[in-house]
């Protein structure tokens, strides 16, 4: 049960960093660019985790469903967090 709560409250920083972002991003046209640089940082790096799972998988010492499982978490929160609030008027 312990390990559920941590899970989600993983799950709502990264909802709230990504609002943050997004947030940041829509409060003037220079700060735009800035907020989807950060957006393009934390895209590539999810790619490189994808591409680098069986080296990076054992070296946090998770099974690979788990590794899955954070790497699909991360997408939705990003996606629940910020990028929801650009496609809002």
């Amino acid at each position: 049960m312990a390990k559920a709560l941590l899970l989600v409250a993983y799950f709502m920083t990264g909802c709230i960093a990504s609002s943050l972002i997004s947030w940041f991003g829509a409060l003037h046209p220079g700060c735009f660019r800035v907020a989807v640089a950060l957006y393009a940082l934390l895209v590539v790096a999810w790619v490189l985790c994808w591409l680098a799972d069986d080296a990076i998988a054992p070296f946090f010492k998770v099974r690979d469903i788990n590794y899955y499982a954070c790497l699909i978490g991360f997408a939705v929160a990003v996606v629940l967090g910020g990028v929801s609030l650009w496609l809002s008027p």
